[in-house]
């Protein structure tokens, strides 16, 4: 296995219990991209991570634009320009956080990591704005 994989794989345990000491997981599912075989492996797992969280936070907008649309056109107009913030913000917060590893092996996944936390952090907002009636 390589040191980097190590690395990844020290990095999301440490990732995942400084998230559960500050509350913000409550029913985590294991890291899928734990078990990748190799350092490519990894950054596929990531990168299918990834598409799967955008699309899963544009089901939501999808479901909120049918909402929003017709009776209350300002207020869809008002989340789509909110979304389209919200992904360049992930993408430089996640270029922030990460910005120690920039030119290394690992810097490309350790920016999809950040981007789908974010993304699923995004989805659970959207998905408490769609259960409110």
């Amino acid at each position: 296995m390589s040191q980097t994989l190590c690395h990844w794989r020290r990095t999301a345990l440490i990732m995942g219990l400084s998230a559960a000491l500050a509350g913000s997981v409550l029913a985590a599912d294991p890291d899928p991209c734990l078990d990748a075989a190799d350092d490519r492996a990894m950054l596929a797992c990531r990168q299918a991570g990834l598409a799967a969280a955008h699309q899963r936070l544009d089901e939501a907008l999808a479901r909120l634009k049918a909402r929003y649309l017709d009776d209350e056109p300002a207020r869809w107009q008002l989340l789509r320009n909110a979304q389209a913030a919200w992904r360049r913000f992930a993408v430089a917060e996640c270029r922030f956080q990460h910005q120690e590893s920039a030119g290394t092996a690992t810097h490309a996944v350790a920016l999809l990591a950040c981007q789908t936390r974010l993304s699923e952090r995004r989805l659970g907002d959207l998905q408490a704005v769609l259960a409110i009636p």
